[in-house]
C-alpha cells in the first residue's frame, strides 16, 4: 500500500511532485492536487465578499442597491474582476461564459475548473412559500444547466446574496424602494431576526450543503438594511 502525504506545503511545480511516481499514484496525487486548488478558489470567494463587498463597499452603497434592485450583477462584476487580478497568471476568469455567471477556465484545455451562479433575494422572500420555491427551483435549474457545462471535476456553486430589510418601508419611499410591499408585510408578521432564522431554515431543508455568511449592515434613505448570503454547493 503506497501513502502520500503532503505536510505543510505542495512544492513549487506537480511535475516535481509527481517525478518518480507510479501512473495510478500519479492520477491519485493529481486529483489530491486539483480537489486542494478549488479549495483555494471557493475561499478566495468568500474573502472577496467579505473583504471587497463588504468592508470595500462605501457606506451605504449596499443598502442603497439591496433597496432599489434585486440585480446581482454588481456583485458578480466585483467577484470576478478581483479573481481575474488574483488569479489571471493560473486560469482564466471570465463572465456569462456558456450563461453561467461567472467560470474559473483551465489556462491550457479552456474547460470548466469552477462555476458559480450568483442571485439576490430579500429575507422575506425565503418565508412565502411560493417565491421560496421559486428561488429554490431557479438554484436548481442553474446547478442542471451548469452541469452540462462542466467536467468531472468541475467545482459547482451557487451563491444567493440576501437583503435583510429592518424597518417598514414608509408610504413617501414605496415608489422608490422595490418590493416595499412584500418587505412591510413580512416585516409586519415578524421581527427581521426571525424572517433570517425562518428562511435559512426552509433553504436548509433543501440543500445539504449549504452555509451562511453575514456581510454587513448598511444604511440607506434613513433605513437600516443588512447583507448576508448563502453558498450551496451542487
Amino acid at each position: 500500500t503506497f501513502v502520500y502525504l503532503v505536510v505543510c506545503k505542495i512544492p513549487q511545480t506537480e511535475a516535481n511532485f509527481l517525478r518518480g511516481a507510479s501512473q495510478i499514484h500519479r492520477t491519485v496525487i493529481k486529483n489530491f492536487i486539483k480537489t486542494m486548488t478549488n479549495s483555494k478558489l471557493i475561499k478566495s470567494i468568500k474573502h472577496i465578499i467579505s473583504q471587497n463587498i463588504g468592508l470595500g463597499s462605501e457606506s451605504q452603497m449596499l443598502a442603497f442597491f439591496g433597496f432599489t434592485s434585486k440585480s446581482e450583477s454588481h456583485y458578480r462584476d466585483v467577484i470576478a474582476y478581483k479573481l481575474y487580478k488574483e488569479y489571471k497568471d493560473e486560469f482564466l476568469i471570465t463572465r456569462e461564459w456558456n450563461k453561467c455567471d461567472i467560470a474559473i477556465l483551465d489556462k491550457e484545455t479552456g474547460k470548466a475548473v469552477l462555476l458559480l451562479e450568483l442571485k439576490v433575494c430579500y429575507n422575506v422572500d425565503l418565508i412565502k412559500s411560493s417565491t421560496l420555491k421559486e428561488y429554490i427551483d431557479s438554484i436548481k435549474k442553474d446547478f442542471e444547466k451548469s452541469k452540462k457545462i462542466s467536467e468531472p471535476k468541475t467545482e459547482i456553486y451557487s451563491i444567493m446574496f440576501i437583503v435583510k430589510p429592518e424597518q417598514i418601508i414608509p408610504e413617501e419611499l414605496k415608489k422608490i424602494v422595490k418590493y416595499s410591499d412584500a418587505i412591510n408585510a413580512g416585516l409586519k408578521k415578524l421581527d427581521y431576526k426571525d424572517l433570517d432564522k425562518i428562511g435559512e431554515a426552509n433553504l436548509r431543508n433543501e440543500f445539504k450543503k449549504i452555509e451562511f455568511h453575514h456581510i454587513r449592515k448598511d444604511i440607506a434613505f434613513d433605513l437600516t438594511c443588512g447583507l448576508g448570503y448563502c453558498l450551496i454547493e451542487e
